[in-house]
């Protein structure tokens, strides 16, 4: 006797034996074409996605960057000031996965009250702050005209960051003394600092 498999019709119609009768050849053949389960996010089969829509992390290569690690901050008032002492203007706290590379960019603008040279810098530490005795990633000078709005778009990289719990922070120092100093924000959200695994 040759097996058969009762097919659920629509809704509405009513079954008969000819049109909603299968062979079980038919079916094997049709759930040959289907995904196994054992394939999913396995090697050699098929990534799965989250409930983002998205390929979760795990399943990406390891080279492939992977974006933004929050959303961007940003400045919407004018930092703390600063002159001769450096000062901590701008943190953004994340958390930092072992042996990846992270891209940071700021777009902001910097004012000082007289013609002088500011340094910005940037550093991090673990844990949910930072202050200017945290490692520095990366430093740059600019040379600002008298209390007048300087912009300031800069981007850089660094690896080696710890896993885990991480606050990378924005300073500046005012290289030519007592000049007091600071970043402009912005009411429309156009200054900001941006954190993003770039791969490895």
């Amino acid at each position: 006797m040759t097996d058969v498999r009762i097919l659920k019709p629509a809704s509405g119609v009513t079954p008969t034996l000819a049109a909603h009768l299968t062979t079980k050849s038919y079916v094997d053949t049709a759930d040959a074409l289907l995904i196994p389960l054992t394939q999913r996010g396995a090697a050699n089969g098929v990534a799965t996605l989250d409930g983002s829509s998205q390929i979760p992390v795990a399943q990406l290569p390891a080279a492939v960057p992977r974006g933004l690690v929050a959303a961007p901050s940003r400045l919407t008032a004018d930092s703390a000031t600063f002159a001769a002492a450096e000062v901590m203007l701008w943190q953004f706290t994340f958390t930092a996965v072992s042996g990846r590379r992270y891209s940071f960019k700021v777009n902001s603008g910097i004012n000082a009250l007289t013609a002088s040279t500011v340094q910005m810098r940037l550093r991090w530490a673990t844990g949910a702050s930072v202050t200017t005795a945290g490692t520095q990633i990366w430093s740059e000078k600019r040379r600002c005209v008298a209390d007048a709005f300087e912009r300031w778009v800069s981007e850089t990289s660094a690896t080696g960051l710890t896993a885990g719990q991480v606050t990378v922070g924005i300073s500046g120092i005012n290289l030519d003394g007592a000049v007091t100093s600071k970043l402009l924000g912005a009411a429309d959200n156009i200054r900001e600092f941006t954190i993003a695994d770039a791969g490895v």
